[in-house]
Parts: C-alpha cells; structure tokens; sequence
C-alpha cells in the first residue's frame, strides 16, 4: 500500500499542508524545537484529509476506517533513532493484569489487544489494519504508512 503522504501529494490535498501548518504553529506557545501536534488534531486532519470515518472517540482499538483498513494514528517525540510510545491502554482491566508479570503479562496484555482488534473488525467492518504514525522530531515531521 502507498503512504498516505504519497496519497496526499497525487491528490493534490492538504494533509500535508495541515499538519506542517499545525506544527509551525506551535512555535506561538512553545519554545521547543520539536513541533507540538495534539494527537485529537492529528487525526481530525487525517480523517477529513482522506474522508476516513473518525473512530478516535468511540474507545475502540482503531482511530480510523479508511476503505475498511483500520488505522491506528500515533503522534509522539521521536529523539533520535528510538521512541517509546503506548500501543493501548488497559485501564478497565488493571485489576486482572496486576496479577501478571513478565512473560505472562505479555501473553495477556497480547490476547485483550487481539481481541479488542477483532471486535473492532467485526463491528466496523474492517478488513485490514496499519498504524500511520507522525514522529516529531527537532524541526521536522517524520510520517510513515
């Protein structure tokens, strides 16, 4: 599949142009160098760019339904080669998940993940799924699939 940049740039659209705005933009309010982007913009921008059905508010394991790929949009500070970012949230099931740990919580924390993937397929009609990510970085934006 191409990128959704690559989409962006042969249909002449502003996703592009959003989120470079956005990014600039944040200098008003914020004296770092890496562009600040608030996540809900980033997929607002995304799904009105692409005319994506939002799922970001409906808590489901997509934040996007674009042609029945579920995607999942991520935006964070990347310093260097190297970030850590959440895949998911399990707040509703701390009390089940503190009693794992290591190997075990992995297995586990992989099955909820499975099935919250599975749910949102079967009830948004999804067909496959990807993560787009927007990485920040000092002065620039890394955008990937």
């Amino acid at each position: 599949m191409k990128s959704f940049a690559e989409i962006d740039i042969e249909k002449n659209g502003n996703y592009l142009k959003l989120l470079s705005a956005v990014s600039k933009l944040s200098g008003l309010f914020s004296e770092s160098a890496v562009p600040f982007i608030n996540y809900r913009v980033a997929e607002n921008i995304f799904c009105r760019s692409f005319d994506a059905g939002n799922l970001s508010r409906s808590d489901t394991a997509f934040d996007a339904n674009y042609n029945s790929i579920g995607v999942g949009l991520k935006t964070f500070v990347c310093n260097g080669n190297t970030s850590t970012e959440k895949v998911a949230e399990f707040n509703s099931l701390s009390r089940t998940l503190k009693d794992f740990k290591g190997k075990e919580l992995a297995l586990k924390l992989g099955e909820y993940r499975n099935d919250r993937i599975n749910l949102a397929s079967r009830v948004y009609d999804i067909e496959n799924s990807l993560y787009h990510i927007v990485a920040r970085k000092e002065r620039e934006l890394f955008i990937a699939l």
